[in-house]
């Protein structure tokens, strides 16, 4: 962007409540058995698939992830499983699920906007960076014009750790506008 004396740069923000789609990382391992009881990892898995069962999480909702468990370090027999799931309460019903020999590994969620909620944000977040710029330009004597540039690097989806106390999941549009000055 070529830059003149007659424009103002400003931000534009527009906050929005995301809807994630949660995923939950456990790891299913006899390095994590510790009381000294012999057990197989067979026997470790049926454990784990009664506990899930008794959640109403079926095996099939799991994804495992035997290569992610091996390039991890882990010496003894075990695996990753990841569960996905859009609801907040179940997502807290597969990680009360404590047993011997499992231990929650990661916690994420993944938001994907679509093309209607990015323009319906950006068009908010541009209304917001002409008041910005407005009242900017209103101590100057000066009145905003048109648009000369708009940088937006919202991306379409995203992944995040996802952390005790976490409040409602509140994100920011965020765009980059110069208006002409009149």
């Amino acid at each position: 962007m070529t830059e003149a004396k007659n424009v103002i740069r400003v931000n534009g923000l527009y906050e929005y409540l995301v809807e994630p789609t949660y995923k939950a990382c456990m790891c299913v391992s006899l390095s994590n058995v510790y009381s000294g009881q012999e057990i197989t990892y067979a026997e470790l898995m049926d454990n784990y698939l009664v506990e899930l069962a008794g959640a109403n999480i079926s095996k099939e909702e799991l994804t495992a992830d035997p290569l992610g468990y091996l390039l991890n370090g882990y010496e003894k027999g075990g695996n990753f499983f990841t569960y996905e799931t859009p609801s907040i309460k179940q997502l807290h019903k597969f990680l009360n699920i404590r047993i011997e020999g499992v231990i929650k590994f990661d916690v994420t969620f993944e938001v994907s906007l679509s093309d209607e909620q990015m323009a319906k944000y950006a068009e908010a977040a541009l209304s917001d960076a002409r008041k910005r710029a407005e009242l900017a330009a209103k101590s100057t004597g000066k009145k905003v014009g048109d648009i000369c540039y708009i940088e937006d690097t919202n991306p379409p989806s995203y992944l995040e750790g996802f952390y005790i106390n976490q409040g409602p999941l509140l994100r920011k549009y965020n765009v980059s506008v110069a208006f002409e000055l009149i």
